[in-house]
């Protein structure tokens, strides 16, 4: 186990600058959520993002721990004692700041990376502190909406605690269950659609292509493919949001309660030549698939009704290069 230092040191502005501009900063975004289901938001005062809305926060010292970092910087942002303890680690998030930094230095950008811990605590909005916040609101995510000036970097946040709608606070053991499996339910409907699909679709378009049936034939089967594509695409999106909902739900649920994050996606770290193609998202290339499908039958439709359109269009395309 690594050895922590009782030394902590506040670099000199001249080491400061240098670390901005030729390093990476790491610090911790206090994500407050109230008894409301609302997130504190403060109006910055200071540099990067000054003027937006953002949460409370701060960087971690050199020879400071993670835990003493968070209580002091939940004393200065909030003057409230806060333990990391009392929170749950979200995820880790990467921030980037074009031309922008504390110390107003020309053309440096600043690059944080951020542990973003949640915390379940009201506080009086009239009690905060003003040095690094001019204002407070409590936000939920239907509110971002109204500012003009809440800051990119806050919106991950509200997509990872309320992507669903559910009252994490009055969900029991027996419910997380019950939502386990829902979810699990959604993500085995996620791939079957588009398999039993491509069963129908592949079918649907040797009728359309054969030269064995009558053209209505091959009108009516184009037309039921170019159904079939588009009602599948549709039932994979919803199934895909269904699965995604729960999922980001019981990941509140658990971080609320302390558990394992069960319900977290697993990071592919393998870099040959099978990992990339692991790391293609199936769901994008089926989506991608049955929309191909979608337009081929579309165009034999096409082609059905106005057999002559393609000689047409490249009499007008010969035509116009001649021009």
């Amino acid at each position: 186990m690594a050895r922590e230092t009782n030394r902590i040191q506040k670099l000199k502005k001249q080491q400061f600058n240098k670390l901005i501009e030729y390093g990476t900063l790491i610090s911790i975004d206090l994500i407050i959520e109230n008894e409301d289901n609302k997130i504190l938001l403060g109006l910055r005062t200071n540099k990067p993002a000054n003027n937006y809305w953002f949460v409370p926060g701060g960087r971690i010292l050199k020879g400071e721990s993670k835990e003493k970092a968070f209580k002091r910087i939940a004393k200065k942002e909030l003057n409230y004692s806060l333990s990391i303890n009392d929170a749950s680690l979200i995820d880790v998030y990467s921030h980037f700041y074009h031309n922008d930094n504390v110390n107003d230095l020309p053309n440096i950008d600043t690059h944080y990376i951020v542990l973003a811990y949640y915390v379940k605590q009201s506080l009086d909005l009239n009690k905060l502190p003003n040095k690094e916040h001019t204002n407070y609101r409590w936000f939920n995510k239907n509110d971002l909406h109204l500012f003009d000036n809440v800051h990119e970097n806050v919106i991950p946040y509200f997509d990872a605690l309320y992507h669903g709608a559910i009252n994490i606070s009055k969900l029991n053991d027996q419910q997380y269950v019950i939502l386990n499996e829902r979810r699990n339910s959604f993500n085995s409907l996620v791939w079957q659609t588009p398999v039993i699909s491509l069963t129908a679709q592949a079918f649907l378009l040797v009728i359309a292509l054969s030269q064995n049936v009558s053209r209505k034939a091959q009108f009516v089967a184009a037309m039921l493919g170019f159904t079939a594509a588009l009602a599948s695409v549709q039932l994979l999106i919803k199934h895909r949001a269904m699965e995604k909902f729960h999922a980001v739900t019981l990941k509140k649920y658990e971080l609320l309660n302390g558990l394992a994050l069960s319900n977290e996606k697993l990071k592919n770290h393998d870099k040959s030549f099978i990992g990339k193609i692991q790391k293609i998202s199936s769901y994008k290339i089926w989506i991608a698939l049955l929309s191909l499908f979608a337009i081929v039958t579309l165009l034999i439709m096409i082609h059905i009704i106005f057999p002559n359109l393609i000689i047409i269009l490249k009499s007008l395309w010969c035509n116009f290069l001649s021009c």
